[in-house]
């Protein structure tokens, strides 16, 4: 597989695509699956159009988050706007995944979401069933994502959604034993 990273564009992917064909037939291999990372707002805006054409995607949450609030992640006096349980940044999220399920693409996350159980567990709400992380981490994400296979996630996804702050999401999962 190759992914490429910071694509905001369609013509972007289809001319760092057609590369990848023209290497392959050079090398007279098989075109190997070729995907993005979505870690900009346009990628996610164009979400559909973008499904078109890949193969898989993955989330960069760290950029993503960084780059939906305006909120450059280098500077201490803006680490409250750096919070993926942002219901804009989960609102957004639940795009991505819900466009990239419903047109069978393989949808990731990469980022320090999927390693923090609580985010991993929103993640998990919304559809996400691959996940990047921490191998330290797994035992204790796995653990919890075991927890909600007998739950209501439709009815998880539909409050989270609609709740104001991060602060409400974090208190509505863990109101439901996470």
């Amino acid at each position: 597989k190759i992914m490429f990273p910071m694509i905001s564009t369609i013509e972007d992917f289809l001319e760092s695509n057609q590369l990848v064909e023209t290497i392959a037939n050079k090398l007279k291999v098989n075109k190997p699956q070729v995907g993005i990372m979505i870690e900009t707002p346009a990628s996610t805006l164009l979400i559909e159009e973008f499904s078109k054409y890949v193969d898989f995607f993955s989330i960069g949450t760290n950029d993503l988050t960084q780059y939906i609030m305006a909120a450059d992640r280098g500077n201490p006096n803006l680490i409250k706007y750096q919070d993926p349980l942002h219901p804009a940044i989960l609102r957004t999220l639940e795009n991505v995944i819900a466009t990239a399920n419903k047109n069978n693409i393989e949808v990731s996350v990469c980022g320090e979401m999927s390693s923090d159980s609580l985010s991993a567990s929103a993640l998990y709400v919304l559809g996400l069933r691959v996940f990047s992380m921490a191998p330290s981490s797994a035992p204790f994400v796995f653990q919890q994502l075991n927890k909600m296979k007998e739950m209501d996630l439709n009815k998880i996804k539909d409050n989270i959604l609609a709740l104001e702050n991060s602060t409400e999401v974090r208190d509505e999962l863990k109101k439901i034993n996470l």
